[in-house]
């Protein structure tokens, strides 16, 4: 008798532990809403359909802690989106969720000082997360799948880090930063200063490209078997290159197209259908410790006045 009164005694203390939130403080969401005050929020459920966006945060200071649940649309703008018009929104974090059949599934346009964490974007007609003119943000241990770019980086996007993220199967790249590009007055590249560290991207259309952009680091990333390239970079000089794993690609495990002074160093390309690089029209690349063997075409080639430092 004792010991059946401590098992309901203890199984009626778990019952009570699973209605507090994950978070002590925190405030729970079960459906659609948006948060306009800082706080840590809690997703109670699973949120399929209804209103686009599903969670809109227009506060710094938030904390989105999805709980392992899934917010699913049907094609509509947004799963989660971080922005407020006229305001830099700030330490805003998105952890432990997944979106899944929105046009974006995360996107953050007009952030600074931001996290992604944990989050599964799958299925998404755009790109599975989205940042837009947004700063010092990280997305990190993430997994996109299925969309049409796996993480985009937008226009006026400097300073980020994509790392320790798994980009696979997404119709175009795998990860996709790019600049404003061509506009009115000229070429902008407005997107610098990014990081792109230790991710596996891999099944994608391309693995990552690079289009106007300037001045940021891919290194360390495993870049396998995407249906074309490997790593491009168009119109995007002065990047650094570094210690990346670029096999089994179509064609070649890099290209460069107008895009000189780059730095290319300690990577490895094998196995790819034309050459380990690939370089057209990119002058003063400083090429160094690579090791490209196995391509169907050739090491690499420098053509269309693409010289080596």
């Amino acid at each position: 008798m004792k010991n059946s009164l401590y098992l309901r005694s203890g199984l009626l203390a778990l019952v009570l532990l699973a209605a507090i939130p994950a978070v002590l403080g925190a405030t729970s969401i079960t459906g659609p809403t948006v948060i306009s005050s800082p706080g840590t929020y809690v997703l109670a459920k699973d949120i399929a359909g209804g209103q686009s966006p599903a969670i809109w945060i227009q506060s710094s200071g938030v904390t989105i802690d999805g709980n392992g649940h899934t917010i699913s649309g049907a094609g509509g703008s947004y799963g989660i989106l971080v922005n407020k018009d006229g305001t830099t929104l700030t330490d805003v974090t998105i952890e432990d969720v997944r979106l899944e059949n929105w046009n974006c599934g995360l996107y953050f346009k007009g952030v600074a000082d931001s996290r992604a964490t944990g989050v599964t974007a799958a299925s998404n007609g755009k790109a599975g997360i989205n940042l837009r003119s947004t700063s010092g943000t990280t997305v990190s241990d993430c997994t996109v799948t299925g969309n049409e770019q796996g993480i985009l980086l937008w226009q006026n996007t400097d300073d980020n880090t994509i790392a320790n993220n798994t980009a696979t199967d997404n119709d175009d790249a795998g990860i996709y930063v790019a600049s404003t590009g061509r506009a009115d007055g000229g070429i902008v590249f407005d997107s610098t200063g990014n990081t792109v560290a230790d991710n596996t991207v891999s099944g994608n259309d391309q693995g990552i490209y690079l289009d106007f952009t300037r001045d940021n680091n891919v290194t360390g990333n495993t870049v396998t078997e995407n249906d074309e390239y490997g790593i491009f970079l168009d119109y995007s000089s002065g990047n650094r290159l570094t210690d990346n794993t670029v096999n089994g690609h179509a064609q070649s495990g890099f290209v460069l197209f107008d895009s000189g002074g780059c730095s290319i160093s300690g990577n490895t390309a094998t196995d790819n259908g034309d050459y380990g690089l690939w370089a057209i029209e990119s002058p003063s690349l400083s090429l160094g410790g690579n090791s490209f063997s196995g391509n169907s075409d050739g090491t690499q080639k420098l053509s269309g006045g693409s010289s080596s430092a």
